[in-house]
């Protein structure tokens, strides 16, 4: 005989009831987890912003590759590469060591530029290292060199000028020259700046010690031959014209730059063009 009477709680039932709140205890803490780690990855992203970019040149076929993962795949990012063509901007920095102002510029106005995504592929950077100095030629064919910060700066114009000549990759190149012009005495980091950026500081030496003279008096020569000639430094030019405002490097580059625009000038400001031809 059955002795339970209506409303009363069958142990098996009572299982099962028990094994429904935990199943859905379960899947509310499972939601509120994914909810969790979904505002912890967008806060990631707010944060640090979105995936670094590779940037890889194909110097034989002319065509430069922009926009693959960090995995170095393109299929993650979605769309295909950008592909960057078209003619390089020729930059021309006319500058000289110990120079406050061009220190300011290098290292901060011309490397931000320099490194925006993409905009190194599209950038032909020269240093011209001189500025307001001037030379007598000795007996010898050489040349005694004076400078307007005194001795220090013609022996830094010098090295740098065979740093120019020498380092053939322009990416090292560029990060040398700003290490040198970061520090205050750019003589006394010249092998530590070697170090850092991976540069040969032995080709150096050897080019300072043999070359160094004809190459800064080729740096005069071609500073000599500016046309408007030089009226202060840092001088910078954009394919032959003069920049009028050194701050508008960047924008005026991606504006010149008649090839698809690479990431780095999609979010540049927009300002008039001061370059004179």
């Amino acid at each position: 005989m059955d002795v339970r009477e209506y409303g009363s709680i069958d142990p098996e039932d009572l299982v099962d009831t028990e094994r429904s709140t935990s199943f859905k205890k379960t899947m509310i803490a499972m939601g509120s987890s994914a909810l969790v780690l979904t505002a912890m990855v967008a806060m990631v992203v707010l944060v640090r912003g979105p995936v670094p970019l590779k940037f890889d040149a194909h110097a034989k076929t002319g065509v430069e590759t922009v926009a693959t993962s960090a995995a170095g795949t393109s299929e993650m990012m979605g769309p295909k590469p950008i592909q960057l063509t078209g003619p390089k901007i020729k930059v021309e920095v006319y500058y000289e060591a110990l120079c406050e102002y061009c220190q300011e510029f290098i290292t901060k106005i011309l490397k931000e530029a320099y490194h925006s995504y993409g905009v190194t592929h599209i950038m032909d950077v020269s240093f011209i290292p001189f500025g307001n100095g001037d030379s007598v030629l000795l007996s010898d064919e050489s040349y005694n060199f004076t400078c307007q910060h005194g001795p220090h700066e013609c022996r830094s114009n010098m090295w740098q000028a065979c740093a120019a000549a020498t380092v053939q990759d322009p990416d090292k190149l560029l990060d040398y020259i700003v290490c040198l012009e970061r520090a205050k005495d750019p003589v006394a980091v010249e092998e530590r700046c070697a170090k850092s950026e991976k540069v040969d500081y032995d080709a150096l030496q050897t080019c300072f010690q043999t070359k160094g003279n004809a190459l800064l008096r080729e740096m005069q020569v071609k500073t000599a031959k500016l046309e408007p000639p030089l009226r202060g430094v840092p001088h910078v030019t954009v394919d032959g014209g003069v920049l009028q405002d050194t701050s508008t490097l960047l924008d005026t580059v991606c504006k010149r730059y008649k090839g698809a625009k690479p990431l780095g000038c999609l979010f540049v400001e927009e300002k008039t063009l001061a370059v004179v031809p």
